[in-house]
């Protein structure tokens, strides 16, 4: 590491030294309890990230690989400060995992790691529910599509975006259902669950959702540009069978891994593919460019000279709404304000896109320095509730394709993509899915088909 500043070095080996203390830390407790949690995913991908994942792109960037590190330089005295912050927050993290009450009803044993059996009467509901999710995505997509002229305008216009061209993509007037869209997603998850949970005899009817649920949830995915989205559902229906037939074990874990693993190695050829030319080259330029914005972000968010106190934790559920509702009300995302400051200019006026606000961005924007660790701590609580949720109240088949969903869109990827918009954006599809998954038993009991034990 010859030749490097004694600000990069430093920042480097706090970067490694936090991401070697993380994974420790975590694999200590998910062998001592044998299980892994929702938690300890997002405390793994916080480490990884804002420890090695920095001190690659502050490494990249000094030795001139970084291509868009141009925000990064000249705050070199002070890399050291973000993995120390990071250290004090995985601590924090790690404390709130440990100290933690215990669901009385955890089941922490066996091959399932699920209290709910699968012996059933939610197996035809959720049939329904698979349908009934597919029809509305194909005719929301249908409406929302019409307006391109269909799917080739679509696919057109989706083009334009990931080439930069916002204008030209022009505005929708039924864009309020482009989340709809997504409702085929999660009919997938039902539809592969009711299929493993089905007898060899009625899973005909269910492969047929399952396809045709795939098929149209690639191309939804496709026409939004989601490079990560669309690598990241594979693997959730990967991951699902295997915590379907093994549970949330720690052996799983490392599964949970390889996976992460290939999602990063198919990500260059898949960004060639759906924007050419875009992946830089080499793994070093691609990664470091991709891994640019949380470090230039949080480096560039240290001297905020005010806060926001939680108001937009707070304004939350109303992005649940579409835009026209909430936008009414003149509220401004910190993703938005993030890149208004660092790209210098008011968004849509001089660029039509947005730097997401990572997990630290974010809590520097609300409370300051002592924000990541606030923030981090309501997070971590609702990942605890959540993780409760889905393992107890939902039959085995089903929480295993939700959890996957869970482990990977909702707790790792919080850690870059943390705003309260872009959160339930992405995820828009599994809170109105997880809904009407837990309706099922109070609509068995409706229908009069609830049986003892569910």
């Amino acid at each position: 590491m010859a030749g490097l500043s004694s600000y990069t070095l430093l920042a480097v080996s706090l970067g490694v030294f936090v991401t070697l203390l993380t994974f420790g830390a975590v694999a200590a407790r998910v062998t001592i309890r044998e299980r892994f949690d929702l938690i300890d995913i997002f405390i793994l991908a916080f480490g990884a990230i804002y420890g090695v994942g920095y001190a690659f792109v502050i490494l990249a960037t000094d030795a001139g690989v970084n291509a868009t590190g141009m925000r990064i330089l000249g705050n070199e005295p002070r890399y050291w400060i973000v993995p120390v912050l990071s250290l004090v927050c995985v601590a924090g993290y790690l404390a709130m995992a440990v100290f933690a009450p215990a669901d009385p009803d955890e089941h922490c044993s066996g091959e399932s790691n699920h209290v709910v059996d699968d012996e059933v009467p939610w197996l035809g509901l959720a049939k329904w529910l698979a349908w009934a999710f597919l029809v509305v995505a194909l005719f929301s997509s249908w409406l929302y599509t019409r307006a391109y002229g269909g799917i080739a305008g679509f696919f057109e216009v989706a083009g334009a975006l990931r080439a930069g061209l916002f204008e030209e993509a022009g505005a929708n007037p039924l864009s309020f259902l482009k989340p709809f869209g997504g409702f085929s997603i999660f009919a997938t998850y039902l539809f592969a669950a009711t299929f493993l949970a089905s007898g060899r005899g009625q899973r005909s009817l269910d492969l047929i959702g399952l396809v045709a649920a795939l098929v149209v949830s690639i191309v939804t995915m496709l026409g939004w540009g989601g490079r990560v989205d669309l690598l990241v559902y594979g693997s959730t229906l990967i991951l699902g069978a295997l915590i379907y037939r093994y549970g949330v074990s720690a052996r799983l874990l490392a599964a949970v891994s390889l996976i992460v693993a290939a999602l990063l190695g198919a990500m260059p050829m898949l960004t060639d593919v759906m924007n050419p030319g875009k992946s830089r080259g080499s793994y070093a330029a691609f990664f470091a460019t991709e891994l640019t914005f949380p470090v230039e972000s949080t480096l560039n968010s240290l001297d905020l000279e005010s806060h926001r106190w939680g108001a937009d934790v707070l304004a939350a559920p109303l992005f649940i709404l579409p835009e026209r509702l909430w936008g009414r009300l003149d509220i401004r995302t910190v993703s938005d304000i993030n890149s208004e400051r660092l790209l210098g200019d008011r968004l849509r006026e001089g660029f039509g896109y947005t730097i997401p606000a990572d997990f630290i961005t974010f809590g520097l924007f609300q409370f300051g320095l002592a924000g990541p660790l606030v923030l981090g701590a309501i997070w971590c609580f609702v990942l605890i509730r959540l993780d409760s949720l889905i393992v107890n109240r939902i039959p085995r088949a089903l929480s295993a394709f939700i959890y996957s969903h869970a482990v990977f869109s909702v707790a790792a990827l919080s850690v870059l993509y943390v705003d309260p918009k872009m959160q339930i954006a992405r995820n828009f599809d599994f809170i109105f899915g997880l809904v009407a998954v837990l309706a099922l038993p109070w609509v068995a009991r409706l229908l009069g088909k609830h049986r003892s034990g569910y």
